[in-house]
């Protein structure tokens, strides 16, 4: 089995953005039940809130070590050429560089939208800014490592462990 990396949005968010609400505790309950066959070695997450929520209740099912890394902090690009923007992607890069691409293990990286989408564009080698991908909460995109060390896009985007009603996006 090649090395393979779940990167998912944590769950559904208060108006607030500060934590879960009800809705995203289930779906990352699902998620946890659904993730129990993958045997994933360790957790990844941002440590803002929600995603530290969303992976704290997947590994109450999972039980591994969870790490918690400021560089997947989420990020906003509204014009995407700002200074910040440039820092914020370099630290990206440099996660993607040393825990996606150097990793051997099965992981679970719970992140936010943008930060998914900007590591999207870093495998499939596009802007950023050409990059219109919808993230659900909870959903998963998963990367497997190949032979080569290259990094694969297995799926995007996957919430085929959420009942249909869960799926639903969440209006702000």
């Amino acid at each position: 089995m090649r090395p393979t990396t779940y990167l998912i949005r944590h769950g559904e968010k208060t108006l607030d953005g500060k934590e879960l609400t009800k809705r995203g505790i289930i779906q990352s309950k699902y998620l946890g039940k659904y993730l129990k066959s993958e045997k994933i070695n360790k957790v990844i997450s941002s440590d803002i809130n929600r995603s530290i929520q969303t992976a704290e209740i997947i590994n109450k099912t999972l039980k591994v070590p969870h790490l918690k890394d400021p560089r997947i902090r989420e990020i906003h690009f509204p014009g995407d050429q700002t200074t910040e923007h440039k820092k914020e992607k370099i630290r990206i890069t440099e996660f993607f560089n040393d825990i996606i691409k150097s990793n051997n293990d099965n992981i679970l990286i719970v992140s936010h939208g943008n930060v998914n989408r900007y590591i999207i564009s870093l495998i499939l080698k596009m802007n950023f800014v050409n990059i219109k991908i919808t993230q659900i909460p909870t959903g998963m995109n998963i990367l497997e490592k190949k032979e080569s060390g290259t990094i694969g896009l297995v799926a995007m985007n996957d919430t085929s462990h959420l009942p249909k009603k869960l799926k639903i996006r969440q209006k702000l």
